[in-house]
């Protein structure tokens, strides 16, 4: 029989003197009861007692272990989901190591307190409750602990510990990721404890400094991502920085001055590119003709040459009258603002057929479609076969020694290049407002959002911030000149980002207009008596409410980047309206259905319509064979419709193939792979079931609907094949455990929790809150 906590409690308590046991008796008893004001009182009897202040050598080890069973408890198991018993216990341990910390008995005890507290990281927005879960405070007071042990002889003397170098050096990794994930998702309080607690570490321990190297990729994109915090007031970044480095000796003091200096510029470093889509672009005719006016204007002035050259590309490579004049003017227009590249040369053919060249191999394909392209700018700049191919190799060459094998980096280094990416593509995606028209729109959203902060003060005042932040205005971008890609910009007006990243949490989010928009071109009008967009984030089966969308020639430019330009790739960006700050970017794929089609299908697959949404999504791909998600939607009505008849292997047959097609047109479909392994599980092929299942959690590892499939699946086989557990198997520990870490009260989450806590005699939840959490989905 498993011990409870007051057995193991009761065996440290045996090894006191009697005469000394009588208060961890009656805290031991405290702690079996809920009332919280009496432990408070029998810890203080304890802290009184002389065990505790002056122990013997003998007394060290059971004091040490009775406060960190103790501890440990309250982390895991919260009275009515409250940690105030953690908070009584943990500053009682903390001061007893840091006395005691030293004693060769007790090198694992100080590893508790520097990795507990991970679950007061996170965060989820409850969409049934419409509040925002977090729980920055206790984090703040875990941090506080932390750092009063670093400052304590007691740590001074653990260190002289075998395997504590090592044990801190893997703490500093592990810390530094956090730091880029709590500046990426705009988690400050987290963020300033953290950075404070790994000041001081390296402070008191300055032989770990080369592991802080990688700080110097986190501090520029931290200046970014809090800016829209510290516009208007003290930077607290700064201000820890300058601490620190006045605390400071040495060579530690020389790498905080030059962190500080970093962190004051804010310039991003160069990291290694990962093909994000507007760094590696499609060559497209709009790119030609984009790239071939750049380097005609470059220098400022048109010559007859140069003007000869554009009439000549015009004959071979054909476009619009139209779009020729949007992208000339959109040339002059970055050039009026200075982010054109100033040119001291003319035109030279040759440079530009390596330019396009160049773009041509980035991402490592050559299409027929790029191919032809890239024959018919030779013909019109007259470069013979030869240049051609003078040109190719050198670009190979090129491209052959940037692109060997990528450096070896640690995942924590790896991991901060991601940070400084993904910072970079945010700063880029927020120039579209540097246009005339974008600051109209822009200017239009702030009296939208003007309106809706008087309905929120008159709707519930002490919750104002809050609903702001749930309540976003949709606008949408397409400015070529600064950013490749049309824009879907949600503005927020609120103090509190948090509730509009959450309902982001994973990035599955689904887009998706509920009417036709293709005829919206005129002046820019809110539509807010109806849904006309619908967000949807489908890894966590939640709707994002949207309060208004801006719809006429922003919408209409936007769809005409689409179309034209982009071959349907996009981008989802949330931005603070009155700061002008990114809080959250998304790139998409796969064209978006303008006509509304999509939506009309799903209407009648929720009414049971299944034929009418058949013929509605295949008259839909015949028209646009590259949307995504029509295959998939085909594969659930087939799905439903075997549902329904029996004895119909033929229609999920069907529906399997529908799924293999949406694969076909999108690999990283995890909806898709999600069809596929429920299907195949339905059918008994279990194995193959759980593969694609894996593949699905791979595709999108926050999404809640793959984790618990997953489990799901898999305890079924188990049944199924008549093995029976004493403990949860590893999957349950650890795929359900992330499934709870990114929204422990999702319903799907919290009915296995509860059946598998039952099944297997054990406090699933007090487990899973004693795992590392991955801090990127909080």
């Amino acid at each position: 029989m498993k011990e409870t906590l007051q057995d193991q409690l009761a065996q440290r308590i045996a090894l006191l003197p009697a005469e000394a046991q009588g208060p961890w008796r009656e805290l031991a008893r405290s702690l079996d009861g809920d009332n919280d004001k009496r432990v408070e009182l029998t810890l203080k009897k304890v802290t009184d007692s002389d065990v505790f202040s002056m122990p013997g050598k003998e007394q060290v080890v059971p004091v040490a272990q009775f406060l960190l069973l103790a501890v440990r408890d309250a982390y895991a198991r919260p009275r009515s989901g409250q940690f105030e018993r953690y908070t009584s216990l943990l500053p009682v341990f903390t001061e007893f190591l840091g006395r005691q910390a030293r004693h060769p008995d007790l090198a694992d005890h100080p590893k508790l307190l520097l990795t507990l507290g991970e679950q007061f990281v996170l965060a989820f927005h409850d969409p049934e409750a419409g509040t925002t879960v977090a729980f920055d405070n206790f984090y703040e007071f875990q941090m506080q602990n932390v750092r009063a042990f670093l400052a304590s002889p007691g740590f001074k003397g653990w260190r002289t510990q075998p395997g504590t170098e090592e044990f801190l050096k893997a703490c500093v990794g592990r810390w530094l990721v956090h730091l880029g994930n709590f500046a990426r998702n705009r988690r400050e309080k987290a963020f300033l404890n953290l950075l404070d607690t790994a000041l001081l570490l390296l402070r008191s321990v300055p032989e770990l400094l080369p592991q802080f190297q990688p700080i110097a990729l986190l501090l520029p994109g931290a200046k970014k991502t809090f800016h829209f915090l510290y516009a208007e007031g003290e930077d607290a970044i700064a201000r820890l920085l300058g601490r620190a480095r006045q605390a400071s000796t040495g060579e530690v003091q020389g790498a905080i001055r030059e962190w500080t200096d970093l962190y004051t510029i804010g310039a991003l470093p160069e990291v290694p590119r990962t093909g994000e889509m507007e760094e590696s672009p499609d060559l497209t005719v709009p790119y030609i003709y984009r790239s071939l006016l750049e380097e005609v204007l470059g220098d400022g002035t048109i010559s007859s040459e140069e003007e000869w050259v554009v009439k000549s590309m015009r004959d071979f490579i054909e476009i619009s009258n139209e779009r020729y004049q949007k992208i000339f003017d959109q040339v002059q227009e970055a050039r009026k603002l200075g982010k054109l590249t100033v040119l001291d040369r003319d035109f030279s053919p040759r440079a530009f057929l390596h330019r396009i060249l160049t773009k041509t191999v980035e991402d490592g394909v050559i299409t027929d479609e790029e191919r032809a392209l890239v024959g018919q700018t030779a013909n019109a700049l007259l470069l013979n076969q030869e240049t051609l191919a003078e040109v190719f190799a050198q670009v190979k060459d090129e491209f052959k020694a940037k692109g060997g094998p990528p450096p070896t980096v640690s995942r924590e280094l790896a991991r901060l290049h991601d940070l400084v990416r993904y910072t970079a593509m945010e700063e880029r995606i927020r120039s579209v407002l540097v246009s005339d028209r974008g600051m109209r729109i822009y200017q239009k959203a702030g009296k939208m959002l003007a309106q809706l902060r008087q309905e929120a003060k008159q709707q519930a005042p002490e919750r104002a911030a809050e609903l702001l932040g749930q309540w976003p205005v949709v606008c949408f971008f397409f400015e070529p000149q600064v950013y490749l890609y049309p824009v879907i910009m949600l503005f927020i007006e609120s103090p509190n980002v948090h509730p509009a990243r959450l309902e982001f949490k994973g990035g599955r989010i689904d887009v998706e207009f509920l009417e036709e928009v293709t005829g919206t071109a005129g002046e820019d009008t809110w539509v807010t008596d109806r849904p006309v967009l619908r967000l949807y984030n489908e890894g966590f089966e939640a709707e994002i409410p949207v309060k208004a969308v801006l719809v006429g020639d922003g919408l209409h430019t936007f769809i005409e980047g689409c179309q034209e330009e982009t071959g349907g790739r996009y981008a989802l960006m949330i931005m603070h309206h009155s700061r002008m700050a990114s809080i959250l970017a998304l790139q998409k794929a796969g064209q978006l259905d303008f006509s509304a089609t999509l939506a009309e299908a799903r209407r009648a697959l929720a009414a049971a319509r299944h034929q009418e949404a058949v013929t509605l999504l295949a008259a839909l791909h015949q028209r646009s064979p590259g949307l995504f998600d029509v295959q998939y939607w085909l594969g659930v009505a087939h799905e439903q419709m075997s549902a329904r008849l029996p004895d119909q292997t033929d229609l999920r047959e069907k529906a399997l193939g529908f799924y293999r097609k949406e694969l076909a047109l999108n690999p990283g479909s995890d909806k898709a792979m999600r069809a596929i392994g429920r299907l195949l599980a339905e059918a008994g092929r279990t194995d193959e079931a759980l593969d694609w299942l894996r593949k699905a959690c791979e595709a999108a590892p926050a999404s809640v609907q793959n984790l618990v499939t997953l489990v799901e699946t898999a305890y079924k086989r188990d049944q199924a094949a008549g093995i029976k557990a004493d403990s949860p198997p590893d999957y349950i520990l650890k795929t359900l455990g992330e499934a709870f870490h990114l929204h422990p009260a999702h319903p799907r989450v919290r009915r296995l929790v509860d059946e598998f806590s039952v099944r297997f005699g054990l406090d699933l939840a007090a487990q899973f809150r004693g795992q590392p959490v991955a801090t990127l989905f909080q």
